[in-house]
């Protein structure tokens, strides 16, 4: 008895399924145009960091085109390379050829100090002698 239920179930609900499909119209699964990409994997751009993303990766654009880079700062001009590349955005990675937005020359003092404090020693022992 319990099988026979189940086969009517299953027929009535196919029936009420095939039933509806007419009604829904055909199926279509075409998929959007791709919007052509302004670069490729690989490539290297140069990209001005407009701003922080909620992950903390910088985000720049190029033609509209979002590109995620970690490890920058808004305002940044930066070499980027391309890593991956999906539908609305790319990732790309920090090149050494990129140059920070607020470079300062690194202070060398500490270094010198310390070289004229060996020189300063070594002509305090002399005279001492």
């Amino acid at each position: 008895m319990r099988s026979i239920c189940n086969r009517l179930m299953v027929n009535y609900l196919e029936r009420d399924f095939n039933r509806n499909r007419d009604r829904r119209g055909p199926r279509n699964f075409e998929r959007r145009p791709e919007t052509p990409k302004p670069f490729k994997i690989g490539d290297v751009i140069d990209l001005t960091i407009e701003s922080i993303g909620e992950k903390g990766d910088g985000v720049g654009k190029v033609n509209g085109f979002v590109v995620f880079v970690k490890d920058v700062k808004e305002g940044d001009n930066v070499k980027v390379k391309i890593t991956n590349i999906m539908r609305k955005f790319a990732v790309g990675e920090k090149t050494d050829g990129s140059a920070p937005r607020d470079e300062e020359p690194e202070d060398d003092e500490s270094e010198d100090n310390f070289e004229s404090d060996e020189e300063e020693s070594e002509t305090e022992e002399e005279e001492l002698e």
